[in-house]
Parts: structure tokens; C-alpha cells; sequence
């Protein structure tokens, strides 16, 4: 089997992340990264051994050699770029929310169905124990019926420079509900 070849747009956290999962995974070959901040580009870019590195997304997706970008930017630069990129014929993963409202998610899933391309949305926390065990206790019944479900996003250990669009709501859109946030709730019903 061919390995899908990779590029990721945003190289912080989520980004190197991404990069890693790809570098390790069997089926990914991880060929291109984008970054604006020149520093921490170079240091993803030695880190993943990867040699293609761009400053600017337009010309990354420019780049015949890669069928796949992960998309690891603020919400509000989800749509943009996943859009651009499909449009490129680029499949794309972009990390949650898939975008910051309805009508931008629309334009993304039509954009995928136009151009023929797979669209996806890091939504892996569905998968965890946590979770799992959540909605196992839901269906069996041993919770009641969940009315509400309230969470708290931490920042704790972020660099202040992440707290910018993250603070606004027309940038961030919705949040995510994280493991260490259902945790509580899940141990408070039992």
C-alpha cells in the first residue's frame, strides 16, 4: 500500500502533534509543514526531519507532493484553509471545531463533495475511556437521563500569546469539551 504523503498547517501543539502521528503512523509519510513563526517551524521541521518548509500556506498548497494537509490552526482560519485546500484537490484533517459556525462548516463539507476530496475533523476524543465508559453509562441507564453537561476549558500552562483569539468569540466560535474536563462530571454522578 501507497502511504498517503502529509503536510500540517500550524506546527504548534496541536500541529507537532499531528506531525508525530503522521511520522509514526504506517500509512502517512510526513513531507511538508507551514508555520508563520519562522522559529518554530525550523525547530518542527529538525525535529520531523522534513525539508519542504513554508512560511506562507498559499504556496505550501502550491506543492504537488502531498495529497493530505492537517490543518492545525485557530477556529476562525479552519474554514479559509481547509476550503483553499480542497480546492488544490488536498484531502483535509482540521483539528476541532471543524469551524465557527454552521455556514462555514457548509462551505466546507460542499467544497470536499465538488472537489472529490476527503474531508475530516480530529474528533479523537470520542474514542477515549472516558467517553466511551460516559456513554456506556448512559445507555445502561445507570446515570439517569442527562439533562446538562457543563465544562471548564483550562489554559493552564499556556503561553500568553495563545490566550489572544482563544478570548474572543467571534474567533474561537465553540470549544471543544476536553478528557480532563468530563472526568469531573463523569465522577460527580456515580
Amino acid at each position: 500500500m501507497d502511504k498517503i504523503r502529509c503536510g500540517v498547517i500550524g506546527v504548534g501543539a496541536m500541529g507537532r502533534n499531528h506531525a508525530l502521528f503522521i511520522k509514526e503512523s504506517q500509512t502517512g509519510e510526513l513531507v511538508s509543514l507551514c508555520d508563520i513563526d519562522r522559529n518554530v517551524l525550523k525547530r518542527a521541521a529538525e525535529r520531523f526531519q522534513v525539508e519542504k518548509i513554508y512560511t506562507d500556506f498559499h504556496e505550501m498548497l502550491k506543492d504537488t507532493s502531498f495529497d493530505m494537509v492537517s490543518i492545525c490552526l485557530p477556529h476562525y482560519l479552519h474554514s479559509s484553509v481547509a476550503v483553499e485546500a480542497m480546492k488544490t484537490g488536498k484531502h483535509v484533517l482540521t483539528e476541532k471545531p471543524i469551524a465557527i459556525n454552521l455556514k462555514e462548516a457548509d462551505k466546507m463539507i460542499e467544497t470536499a463533495k465538488e472537489k472529490n476530496v476527503k474531508l475530516g475533523v480530529a474528533e479523537e476524543h470520542r474514542y477515549s475511556g472516558q467517553i466511551q465508559l460516559a456513554k456506556k453509562w448512559i445507555r445502561e441507564g445507570k446515570i439517569g437521563k442527562v439533562y446538562l453537561c457543563s465544562c471548564t476549558e483550562r489554559f493552564g500552562g499556556w503561553k500568553l500569546r495563545q490566550w489572544g483569539w482563544r478570548s474572543k468569540k467571534e474567533l474561537i466560535g465553540g470549544e471543544a469539551l476536553s478528557i480532563r474536563d468530563i472526568t469531573p462530571l463523569i465522577l460527580s454522578v456515580m
